[in-house]
């Protein structure tokens, strides 16, 4: 299966994903931020907000291969927004509350601004609406701040691995953005920086999609 976890950085995503690859040592493991450093995917670097812009375009080609090549992958990042739906048979959504996220931002050394960003994106459901576009019964939206809310996520997982079978193949599928350059990174923007994003989009941007709507 190909599985996605995606929600607000300090949610819990990269804790669930090791203890499912505990379970599943077959599984491969790719963590999209640590991807775009160690295969120099970076574009530039966003003084404003903080936070690195990758190459977009080279990191969907990346990671389509990844997802080709391997039947079993599990994919870490705290946006899906331009993956394609056709890429995962699992999504698993992370929430947690407001004074959990901070408490945990808080120990990982953010700064006061990216905090307050995060827990911004966290109360008006940003990676939430990220995953609109994929079918409801592939997602799996859990809140995770105890260890038995991990057990709890990792069961639900179980369960649907042994019910989901893969009904589409994986297809070649690329969609580009019509946008003034400068104002692609929204799309990508790092740890700390997805209300930005969120407000931006909603604000202005317009997605025209190459290739028509993605299909559900």
């Amino acid at each position: 299966m190909r599985i996605l976890i995606t929600g607000t950085p300090g949610v819990g995503k990269t804790t669930l994903a090791k203890r499912f690859l505990e379970l599943h040592p077959d599984y491969r493991y790719v963590n999209v931020s640590d991807l775009v450093h160690s295969s120099g995917l970076i574009e530039s670097y966003d003084e404003i907000f903080d936070s690195i812009i990758p190459d977009e375009e080279r990191l969907l080609d990346t990671l389509e291969v990844l997802i080709q090549r391997n039947k079993n992958i599990l994919v870490d990042h705290h946006s899906c927004e331009r993956f394609p739906v056709r890429w995962f048979d699992i999504v698993v959504l992370l929430r947690l509350g407001t004074e959990a996220l901070y408490d945990r931002l808080a120990l990982r050394g953010y700064s006061s601004k990216k905090i307050l960003e995060n827990i911004e994106a966290e109360i008006m459901g940003v990676a939430e609406d990220a995953v609109a576009d994929f079918d409801q019964q592939r997602v799996i939206a859990f809140t995770h701040k105890t260890e038995d809310d991990t057990r709890h996520v990792l069961a639900r997982i179980e369960e649907r691995l042994h019910q989901t079978p893969r009904s589409v193949k994986l297809k070649r599928f690329k969609t580009k953005l019509h946008m003034h350059r400068p104002q692609r990174y929204y799309v990508w923007m790092w740890h700390g920086s997805i209300s930005s994003f969120y407000k931006f989009y909603r604000n202005s941007l317009r997605f025209r999609f190459s290739k028509g709507k993605r299909k559900k």
